[in-house]
Parts: C-alpha cells; structure tokens; sequence
C-alpha cells in the first residue's frame, strides 16, 4: 500500500494498481471515463459521455427522436416502417451494422459491432497520445 497514491473511488486500492479507478464497474482499459462514476461510454467520441450527451451518435439527431440513437443515421431512413433505423433494423439491407459480418444474413446484434468500434476507438485514441 501506498499511502500517497490516489484513490478515486475510496475502495482502498491505489489507482496505479486499480483496474477500476471510479468504481462504477467498468474496467478503466474499457472506460472512456475512467475518472468519472457517472460516465463510461462515448459513442460519438465528442468527449461527452452517453448520460450527459443528447445526440450520442453525433448525427444531429437528439436522442429521444433518433430512431436509431447510438448508430449516425442523419437521413433516420425506415423503409419497413417499424420506427427503427434501416441501419439498426435486423430485419433491413445486408449492408446494414446489425447484420451478420460472416456475410451469411443471419442476423448479428447491434450492440455487439458498437461495441467492437467503441474499443477500436479507444485503442487509436491511446496510441495517437503515446
């Protein structure tokens, strides 16, 4: 132990050997707030976390009338109508982020490609600043 270390999150464990600084259960090398309880996902990259950020996929689209609010669809296109994005819609294009990327058509969850490019990000971020 290390008394001068700092201990954002008070659980006793210094942040050099702490995997989660501000305690709020996501692990700092997947956290783009690593510092802040309140926040950990940015999906747009605009530096304000998903809670306090209005357009989380910088669309221009607010949130609470996007269609398909953590994947950039300005144009908010629905071709079958069911209040979904076609760029979310499992059901829409194979071009689609939500479709399978084996290219076989099954469907594939939405979340799961976010999440692989909100990594990727974080991963570039860190490299340019070392």
């Amino acid at each position: 132990m290390n008394p001068a270390q700092r201990d954002t999150d008070g659980d006793g464990q210094g942040n050099a050997c702490d995997m989660d600084d501000d305690g709020d259960g996501v692990a700092d090398a997947a956290d783009a707030f690593p510092l802040d309880p309140d926040e950990s996902v940015d999906s747009d990259g605009d530096g304000i976390g998903n809670q306090a950020d209005a357009d989380d996929d910088g669309d221009g689209v607010a949130d609470d009338s996007d269609n398909c609010p953590l994947v950039a669809n300005a144009d908010q296109a629905d071709a079958d109508g069911d209040g979904v994005g076609d760029v979310c819609d499992t059901a829409g294009s194979s071009t689609s982020p939500s479709r399978s990327l084996s290219g076989a058509g099954a469907p594939a969850p939405g979340w799961l490609l976010l999440l692989s490019s909100l990594l990727t990000l974080r991963i570039l971020r860190r490299r340019r600043s070392a």
